[in-house]
């Protein structure tokens, strides 16, 4: 990595990516512990959600690290490598990863009636990560059909 805040985009990533999705834990109601029932399954939604901003929050200095990159590349500080882009491109594949799973925790919170309050802006982070990728996969083909019909190895 090149610049700070692409490191620290890598960073936050692998914790959010080496963070485990909880299990759905099974809350026992013995002995009149209603209440404290109730007060685990908002906590597992409170953990939901604090996940979700994890993976909101890793987003957020991915992209920063990217535009500094870029800006770095079109300031002249440093020459373009298309090694960049694929760590680059590895590094929103990692992110999108947990997401799958975070969807099925989020399921188990909306089926006991808790709805994470950032689950829109979740959400829209990982179309935001798909549509990044399928770019990413296009430019890729694009040079690399370019690069076969016309026997360079640039554009």
């Amino acid at each position: 990595m090149t610049t700070l805040a692409l490191k620290a985009a890598e960073d936050q990533l692998r914790f959010y990516v080496s963070c485990r999705v909880a299990q759905r834990r099974q809350v026992r109601q013995d002995r009149g512990s209603d209440l404290l029932a109730q007060h685990r399954l908002a906590m597992e939604c409170r953990n939901c959600e604090d996940y979700l901003q994890l993976g909101i929050d890793s987003l957020e200095w991915l992209q920063r690290g990217y535009r500094s990159l870029v800006t770095a590349i079109q300031e002249g500080v440093i020459d373009y490598d298309a090694e960049l882009e694929e760590t680059l491109t590895g590094l929103y594949e990692a992110w999108l990863e947990p997401c799958d799973k975070a969807e099925q925790w989020v399921a188990a919170q909306i089926s006991k009636g808790y709805h994470p309050g950032n689950l829109a802006t979740f959400r829209n982070s990982c179309e935001q990560v798909r549509d990044i990728l399928e770019q990413r996969s296009l430019v890729h083909k694009s040079r690399s059909a370019f690069e076969a019909a016309s026997g360079k190895d640039e554009w």
